[in-house]
């Protein structure tokens, strides 16, 4: 029996007349791998896994047997590997769980990749000035949404420093204090809102969409444990439409109706990412005024900007 103690890290070699088996053990527990060599086989390897949660390291533990010419068995790792007559080697690798391979290095001053975000946090709007026709969406129960549906990254310094611009699905979901409150555009083209006293609202929220194309200026540093991106994000085609639930006189009814009420079709907003370990971060302010200038009197018009703030599920 020969065995080895590397680095937390045991092996122990048998032979029985059943079988041949190498016991592996790693930080109190034990594994046994069977080395027999099938008829015709010159070689026969196991790899075991074990992860680290604490260093976050995956320790990859193979064990190659060979057909020998009835010397020894050997057992040993690779800086002090005897190939005379070795039957079987125990190998130990070390991965870092937070550093790139080899393999997920850019390969290409430009690179693409489909669905690489998705964004998820609380909305509401700020107002330059406050008035009666001002309504602020509930902090806590309105939701932006962001798809990043494609995206495009040049490497500008060995991966580090990343220039990059794509496409998404910009979505709020906005809800307001008082569910039977109906906005709505008046003769004169402003603005208003009123409580409707027929119709019993469960549900009464306001879908904002916007196409949007960010660019961002990225850094990553070397071991991926700290990033930040900052730019500007430009939403186009922008609609609304009220998802409305609730009954009417014991009726109930469920609708979903477009609703213009001059919701700005463009939109400039500032971003910013920034992850430290696996917690990512976003925030995002509407630059531009939520609603088109005419949905409000000169006098009146508060300048209502959108922002968010939340987790990035994946992606920076």
């Amino acid at each position: 029996m020969f065995s080895l103690l590397y680095a937390g890290l045991r092996g122990n070699a048998q032979t029985t007349a059943a079988n041949d088996t190498v016991k592996v053990s790693y930080k109190g527990r034990t594994y046994k791998i069977e080395t027999n060599i099938e008829p015709g086989e010159d070689e026969k390897s196991k790899t075991l896994k074990f992860v680290d949660t604490l260093k976050k390291n995956t320790v990859l533990v193979t064990v190659t047997s060979r057909a020998n010419d009835g010397h020894s068995i050997i057992i040993d790792d690779d800086d002090n590997a005897d190939d005379t007559g070795e039957a079987a080697r125990l190998q130990k690798k070390i991965v870092k769980l937070m550093k790139k391979s080899r393999e997920d290095k850019r390969k290409h001053f430009i690179e693409t990749s489909f669905l690489p975000t998705f964004d998820i946090g609380f909305a509401s709007t700020m107002n330059d000035i406050e008035n009666s026709n001002a309504f602020n969406p509930r902090l806590g129960k309105s939701v932006n949404l962001n798809i990043g549906l494609v995206k495009q990254d040049m490497n500008l310094y060995r991966e580090r420093i990343l220039f990059s611009y794509g496409l998404s699905l910009n979505n709020y979901y906005l809800k307001y204090s008082n569910k039977q409150m109906v906005q709505y555009i008046d003769n004169q083209g402003h603005l208003r809102a009123f409580n409707d006293s027929i119709n019993n609202y469960d549900k009464n929220r306001l879908d904002v969409r916007y196409l949007s194309v960010p660019v961002l200026l990225e850094y990553h540093s070397a071991n991926d444990n700290f990033s930040i991106a900052a730019g500007v994000e430009f939403g186009f085609n922008g609609h609304s439409k009220v998802v409305l639930k609730g009954d009417r006189q014991s009726l109930e009814f469920k609708q979903k109706n477009s609703n213009d009420i001059k919701i700005s079709p463009e939109q400039l907003n500032a971003l910013l990412k920034i992850g430290i370990h696996n917690v990512e971060l976003f925030a995002r302010y509407s630059i531009t005024d939520m609603y088109r200038p005419s949905a409000y009197a000169t006098d009146q018009n508060p300048h209502q900007h959108l922002f968010s703030f939340g987790v990035c599920l994946f992606g920076i």
